[in-house]
């Protein structure tokens, strides 16, 4: 298929629209581009609403062909029929001038990247999940699949349609939920062409036409997520969704300044039907406090004031203010961070997948009103030891334990020889991964080697030096990375689980027991690898070379090439 349709004709856009099908066509000449390039023209994520997205470039009407069954392909009718399901409501806040921008965000972090990540994510990124061709996309089925939920966000296993019609394998990667909460205000400026932390507390409220008096809200740093009502208990819980219009999503003030949900609440007495209301939990006046769905009671702990910022046709830019004697603010907490590291690890992903073989590849971006809702992943295998999980995790070290695996130094130099190239690559561009553990290294389905995931703590190398001191420079965290690969590689010669946090220590951690930046070893190592080496049962020439290797991982300056090369040499020798 022609590669230039794909190009974007101007640095804003983020996607582009394909008006035609080119794929049936041989590949064009240079002179017959000229054509083709008419057939495609740029959209931009500012303008273009949902709804609209869909009409112009719609979904397959015919069902793909049936193909053999193999790793990673999979046809299933169900699935087809599911995934060709109604288009997306599309959202009252559409359009708006107050939501933010992508260029805003791209810009503002593109001084972090050195270059801008435009270039990386276009061709990428699509406006909806059912554009990016997944299945399942309802909130229901997705739960069945989740395979990870923590602090970071959910992970789901789910299928997606390639372009060749069949459904494979992949993983899709959700930020976590806002969570809402009272706040003390921030200084904001408005109006704005960047995005500030204050985005948390911007809301807009836009009139539900069909249903006066009613409203819905959404929040500024979360794009045109809605605020609803989530259960059916006297106190429920309130969460950021996706727009569909029904009661649960609807709000209005009352006579008393209580902000209530068109959602009645089910409450002991069934004598008189009692609205949900905002709540503060506890009637905490205090920064943090926490923010629920809880029935009517008349409380100076449910009264908010809805103060105007700025007003644009029948869209009202709000902040949700408490009548406590604190009179804090409705916030989404770390709404504004939360988008700007999925942003970077966007950023990340797309200018290092496609130039190693050891990275994750990703596959599409769901980004809509400069916000990304979801990251789209290949599938991969087993993780390399349990990572952050319990200790029954089932992963390549508990394989071996149980005598289904077995790895060789040769052959664990061989596995890992992608991972050590994807560090490399990440230190020459003068960055470091923080967070590399047994359980952010998985095993490709499709052969014997390791691809690492996950780089939402990558940072600039000299990162932590401000914070914990002139000795934890650039030169410590690239070391740190290199000692957490020297643990990974040890565990699968020895299968063995050993204690990253204790050894290395991960993120923002100081000194551990390899990665002190005060201990200098010099032609040694540590005194628990010594010990390992001693009971390792191979013959000499293989000592030899191993112990070449574990010198050059734990030396004051690891070279990042003489690490490799030294990888390479224990993977062709012959013993």
């Amino acid at each position: 298929m022609p590669r230039w349709p794909n190009r974007v004709s101007k640095q804003e856009d983020l996607y582009t629209i394909e008006k035609k099908n080119c794929a049936s066509r041989p590949r064009l000449r240079s002179r017959s581009r000229a054509k083709c390039r008419d057939e495609v023209h740029a959209v931009s994520l500012r303008s273009l609403p949902r709804a609209k997205v869909w009409e112009s470039e719609g979904l397959p009407r015919s069902r793909p062909t049936p193909v053999e069954s193999g790793l990673g392909f999979r046809t299933s009718p169900v699935r087809v029929e599911a995934w060709r399901e109604t288009p997306p409501r599309a959202s009252p806040f559409d359009g708006t001038e107050f939501l933010a921008k992508p260029k805003d965000h791209l810009r503002l972090l593109s001084k972090d990247l050195a270059a801008s990540p435009e270039r990386w994510v276009a061709r990428l990124v699509v406006p909806t999940k059912q554009h990016a061709k997944l299945w399942p996309t309802q909130e229901e089925e997705l739960a069945k699949r989740c395979l990870f939920n923590g602090w970071q966000g959910s992970v789901y296993d789910v299928d997606a349609m390639g372009k060749d019609g069949r459904w494979r394998k992949a993983i899709m990667k959700l930020p976590p939920e806002g969570r809402l909460a009272l706040k003390d205000a921030m200084t904001y400026r408005w109006p704005s062409t960047e995005t500030m932390a204050a985005d948390d507390q911007l809301w807009l409220r836009s009139p539900c036409a069909e249903d006066a008096p009613y409203f819905f809200l959404c929040n500024r740093s979360l794009g045109t997520q809605v605020l609803e009502v989530r259960g059916r208990a006297e106190a429920a819980s309130l969460r950021m969704s996706e727009f569909d219009g029904s009661d649960r999503q609807k709000w209005m003030v009352d006579g008393e300044s209580r902000l209530t949900s068109k959602l009645d609440a089910s409450t002991s007495s069934s004598c008189s039907r009692v609205k949900y209301c905002i709540d503060v939990i506890g009637a905490r006046d205090e920064n943090g406090a926490s923010v629920c769905a809880y029935a009517a009671n008349g409380g100076w702990n449910q009264r908010w004031d809805m103060e105007v910022v700025d007003k644009a046709s029948s869209i009202e830019l709000v902040r949700i203010v408490s009548k406590m004697a604190g009179q804090r603010l409705l916030t989404v907490e770390n709404g504004d961070q939360m988008r700007k590291d999925m942003i970077m690890e966007i950023c990340y992903l797309s200018r290092w997948c496609h130039l190693e073989q050891g990275l994750v590849q990703l596959q599409k971006v769901v980004w809509n009103h400069g916000v990304p809702e979801a990251i789209v992943e290949e599938r991969l295998g087993k993780q390399l030891g349990k990572g952050t999980g319990s200790d029954d995790k089932a992963c390549i070290l508990q394989d071996i334990r149980q005598g289904l695996a077995f790895y060789s130094p040769r052959a664990a130099a061989r596995s890992l020889l992608a991972v050590a190239q994807v560090l490399r690559r990440i230190h020459r561009d003068g960055f470091v991964y923080n967070d590399l553990h047994d359980g952010n290294i998985l095993r490709r389905l499709d052969m014997d080697s390791y691809k690492v995931i996950d780089l939402g703590s990558v940072t600039r190398a000299g990162r932590w030096a401000p914070e914990l001191g002139e000795a934890y420079d650039s030169r410590w965290s690239q070391n740190r990375d290199w000692r957490a690969f020297a643990l990974a590689f040890l565990e699968l010669i020895w299968g063995r689980q050993l204690d990253m946090w204790r050894l290395v220590g991960t993120n923002s951690s100081g000194e551990c027991r390899w990665s002190s930046p005060f201990e200098v070893y010099a032609l040694t190592l540590p005194e628990d690898v010594e010990a390992m080496l001693v009971v390792t049962a191979i013959d000499w020439a293989q000592m030899q070379r191993l112990r070449l290797l574990l010198l050059a991982l734990f030396a004051y300056r690891v070279d990042d090439d003489d690490v490799c090369r030294k990888l390479w040499d224990l993977t062709v020798c012959q013993w």
